[in-house]
């Protein structure tokens, strides 16, 4: 079983922290929905969003489950290899997300600010939307409420609200706090990027210039992600602060505990 570095760890806690803090830098920021209104941007933050959604994050695990397999030896080896990987990854990221949305968000039980939004300017009753049990039961109460069913579009104050954010605003209808794309996202750089910076090569050597652009990347697309659910309207800022904190601390408890280097490959064989 490899060694954790200590010095790797602090180069992979410092990317975490700045990450969060960027995050965090969110909550005085004006950009509160800032792009529901827009029809160019709207459309990309909205793409950026759904890379962070239960289809992004399973198609990211797979991936990463793949190319981990690649790096062994034979066939069997890489497919076993794999598979514990994914088993890793998809149970602690899975098991993850559905806490927070079945043990945490039903405690809390903090409205959507698109929700709040949506009751401010039209005839929508927050709480009347969530006392409608299940998120589709709501978001067809949304649909019908709004008269959507018919492809018309939502004016607010003479504007009409982006139709690929109003589509997120109808079908995020569980509760806000906090963010369940943040968690994730922020989750699974963090184990990815300790398996590119201290598993990924043998245990004694250092980190090479591009693993830390790829580890650089991985946290900028976690940043994005959290911006992005801002920015459409369906988090508070503390949503996603608390979210990117959450996820990478379980990340990081995961580290400490050992369970990775028990189930991932010894880097030592890697590298022979």
């Amino acid at each position: 079983m490899g060694v954790v570095k200590n010095k790797e760890l602090k180069i992979l806690g410092l990317f975490g922290l700045c990450s969060v803090l960027i995050v965090g830098f969110s909550l005085v920021l004006p950009i509160s929905a800032a792009v529901a209104y827009d029809a160019f941007w709207a459309p990309v933050w909205v793409a950026i969003t759904h890379s962070g959604s239960a289809t992004g994050i399973t198609v990211i695990l797979l991936g990463s489950a793949v190319l981990m397999s690649l790096r062994a030896k034979s066939i069997k080896k890489g497919v076993a290899r794999g598979l514990i990987a994914l088993l890793l990854l998809s149970v602690t990221v899975g098991g993850t997300a559905f806490f927070n949305e079945n043990v945490i968000k039903e405690r809390l039980k903090e409205f959507r600010p698109s929700i709040l939004y949506l009751q401010e300017h039209t005839d929508i009753n927050a709480k009347e939307f969530y006392s409608k049990g299940d998120e589709i039961k709501r978001s067809n109460y949304l649909k019908k409420n709004l008269n959507l069913d018919d492809g018309k579009s939502l004016y607010v104050d003479d504007k009409p609200i982006n139709a690929a954010v109003l589509k997120e605003w109808i079908w995020s209808a569980g509760y806000s706090f906090p963010s369940g794309h943040s968690v994730s996202a922020f989750l699974v750089v963090t184990l990815l990027g300790y398996y590119v910076l201290i598993r990924f090569k043998h245990v004694n050597a250092k980190p090479t210039g591009k693993r830390l652009w790829l580890i650089g990347f991985l946290y900028m697309w976690a940043i994005l992600i959290a911006y992005s659910r801002v920015l459409i309207g369906v988090h508070s800022a503390w949503d996603i602060s608390l979210g990117a904190l959450w996820g990478s601390m379980v990340g990081f408890i995961l580290i400490y505990s050992g369970l990775l280097n028990k189930l991932w490959p010894n880097p030592v064989r890697q590298a022979e």
